[in-house]
């Protein structure tokens, strides 16, 4: 069961609502687009865990690369793994 978190912080481990718990990331930073249709909307630099199925994911994905493992995504995409109690 997951809860949709408004919130993301650098460190953070997440992973895609289309991909599933096998697209696995590491927020970087999170910031406020300024420009275009996202305008007002917030997006995360995640960093890709090197070895799983979706490490390359930025090579061929429409979102903003900035790094072989490295790039932009809405917010919106995102789903925070959460410890177990």
């Amino acid at each position: 069961m997951w809860k949709k978190e408004e919130e993301f912080q650098p460190g953070d481990l997440v992973y895609h609502i289309l991909y599933g718990k096998e697209w696995v990331g590491v927020v970087l930073e999170v910031k406020k687009n300024d420009k275009g249709l996202s305008s007002g909307k917030h997006a995360a630099l995640v960093h890709m865990m090197p070895g799983t199925e979706y490490s390359s994911h930025f090579e061929k994905a429409f979102s903003k690369q900035t790094g072989p493992y490295k790039g932009w995504v809405s917010v919106n995409w995102l789903i925070k793994f959460v410890a177990l109690d």
